[in-house]
């Protein structure tokens, strides 16, 4: 059996309710879809220069690939990425960047713990070219530093303003509806105690097209009384 709010009280209740859980996923959904989509690109974007540098399937070219390297590292376009060419024992070949820890093939995370200049969250691509020689590449996921914890804080205060505006409101509502039914009830137990006068002096009657004739019948057979 399903249950159903039977008071103006748990209508508030269960609303509330809904109204929370639909924003906050609508704020989370949000923040997570856009972290997602700066990942994927972010990646996309490593891969390319990854292969830019040592193409797939092409032949073993230590020399051309840290020729590559230095050509990068100094180009506007690709400054911004870290790079490094490392041999069979992990010793750095060419480069400018070092890591703190080995490095899993593929895809991974950095962040503050790698320690390195500058870098508070970003992606990381390492491809194994044969021999031993490994090539990593990354970029940050943040355009400046704490950018998502920034975005967190705005998300939160955005989401929150309309969690309060729409709460105030909905007090608002219930406290003004909750009085005309408690002005009704009374009314309805003062004319039950024999009380016709009450009628007319409940102006809720006054805002309703139905309740108009009612109270001027009330009111009528008050004065005739």
């Amino acid at each position: 059996m399903r249950w159903r709010p039977q008071s103006l009280r748990g209508l508030t209740i269960a609303f509330l309710a809904l109204f929370l859980t639909v924003t906050m996923a609508a704020g989370l959904g949000t923040f997570f879809a856009t972290l997602s989509m700066v990942t994927a690109l972010v990646d996309e974007r490593v891969e390319a220069e990854s292969h830019a540098i040592a193409p797939v399937g092409a032949a073993f070219d230590q020399a051309e690939w840290q020729a590559r390297i230095a050509d990068m590292a100094r180009e506007r376009d690709t400054a911004d990425l870290g790079m490094l060419l490392t041999d069979a024992q992990g010793r750095r070949i060419a480069g400018n960047v070092r890591f703190t820890r080995p490095l899993p093939l593929g895809f991974s995370a950095l962040d503050r713990r790698d320690r390195i200049e500058g870098l508070s969250a970003g992606r990381v691509l390492v491809r194994d070219l044969g021999q031993g020689v490994r090539l990593a590449v990354f970029a940050e996921t943040e355009p400046i530093d704490d950018y998502f914890a920034m975005r967190r804080r705005i998300y939160i205060a955005g989401f929150g303003a309309i969690v309060v505006v729409v709460l105030a409101g909905l007090l608002l509502f219930r406290r003004l509806i909750g009085e005309r039914i408690e002005q009704m009830r009374l009314t309805a137990e003062s004319i039950i105690d024999g009380d016709i006068a009450a009628a007319c002096r409940w102006s809720g009657m006054a805002v309703s097209s139905i309740g108009r004739p009612a109270r001027s019948i009330a009111c009528w057979i008050a004065w005739a009384s």
